[in-house]
């Protein structure tokens, strides 16, 4: 019998959450006899509206369209749950309102399945605990939010954010070989979490005063991003990026920098970013804190810096030696090809669907 499924994603595909944690799986859901619905719970022209009067207009004005959409998003609320109720299974990905998933509880017989990833019970504004009790299931990305959970939800399953390999590869023979006269140190990310990037500030600056064939390329900060006060540092932006432009930036990077402070948000990111930079040939270079110091084996598939000096030290051995930067980033795309395929993933998910 076929199985009807909706998705309600938080922000359709302008979070990257949207893709990899559910449009990524359409053909897979459809193969397995699933009747599918994709709905997002935010309005998406409304919040491409906001990302460009926040760039272009002053403050006042982002309020007002903050406002309309919690307005928006009401209405949105009140139409989803009630299509749910002629679906069998509710599977959301990272939605923030506990309203809706307690409507969602009351008002429908679906089974309910809440995907989340990163310390979001941190966020003062999110009930997290009204959202993780109100479902059947939990699924997230790493073990340490897995934790968390089953204080409050027993009933959770970890499946790891995908790179999306299986994307890279099919751009591997489109996109131009990286430049041999100049080495792309890259960050990506989101302007929430670049606080972290200060953590190599210094060791940055050091290296670029030594080496003229740097160049820092950071993808996702926003438009008006808070950099730290460069003197050395060569540096380009990209303030945000859809699914095509990350993987083309991160293919034209030949060392992926993942700091991170040593904080609970940090303790219980994945390693999205990590296998990220593998899947598109960058050395992954990253703080040992959390699930990275797991799956990282350092000076194998990636590079392990704690403190100012190893950072600085490491990079150092990986700009002078590009024979090394390719052993350790073909070790690491093949790590990524066994562990982390669209497969693997979906089938996990599957069972979790299925009660």
């Amino acid at each position: 019998m076929t199985k009807k499924l909706l998705i309600v994603l938080e922000a359709g595909d302008m979070y990257a959450s949207g893709y990899v944690r559910g449009l990524i799986y359409r053909d897979l859901f459809l193969k397995n006899g699933f009747d599918i619905k994709y709905i997002s719970r935010l309005s998406v022209p409304l919040l491409r509206l906001e990302t460009k009067i926040r760039k272009e207009l002053p403050p006042a004005f982002a309020l007002f369209a903050t406002a309309l959409q919690e307005l928006v998003s009401y209405f949105r609320e009140v139409y989803i749950i009630n299509l749910a109720k002629k679906y069998d299974i509710v599977y959301m990905t990272k939605v923030a309102k506990s309203r809706f998933v307690k409507n969602l509880r009351k008002k429908t017989e679906a089974y309910l399945v809440y995907d989340f990833g990163d310390a979001i019970w941190l966020d003062k504004k999110i009930d997290f605990k009204g959202l993780i009790t109100n479902v059947d299931s939990v699924t997230t990305d790493n073990t340490y939010t897995a934790e968390y959970v089953t204080i409050f939800n027993k009933n959770c399953t970890v499946i790891p954010d995908l790179p999306q390999i299986e994307e890279f590869d099919k751009a591997r023979s489109i996109i131009k070989s990286k430049d041999k006269n100049k080495i792309v140190l890259g960050w990506v990310g989101s302007p929430s979490s670049f606080y972290n990037f200060y953590q190599i500030y210094k060791p940055l600056e050091n290296l670029f005063s030594k080496y003229s064939n740097l160049h820092l390329r950071l993808v996702g900060v926003g438009h008006n991003p808070n950099l730290p006060p460069f003197n050395n540092v060569r540096y380009s932006i990209l303030p945000y990026y859809n699914q095509s432009e990350m993987i083309r930036e991160i293919m034209a990077m030949d060392i992926g920098l993942f700091p991170l402070c040593d904080d609970e948000a940090a303790l219980v990111r994945g390693i999205l970013k990590a296998t990220v930079y593998m899947s598109g040939g960058a050395v992954v270079v990253s703080s040992p804190i959390g699930q990275c110091k797991d799956f990282i084996q350092d000076g194998v598939n990636g590079i392990l810096a704690n403190s100012s000096e190893e950072w600085e030290h490491k990079l150092e051995i990986l700009i002078n030696n590009p024979d090394l930067r390719e052993k350790i980033a073909q070790v690491g795309l093949e790590f990524v090809r066994r562990e982390f395929t669209l497969e693997k993933s979906f089938l996990k998910l599957l069972k979790v669907l299925h009660g």
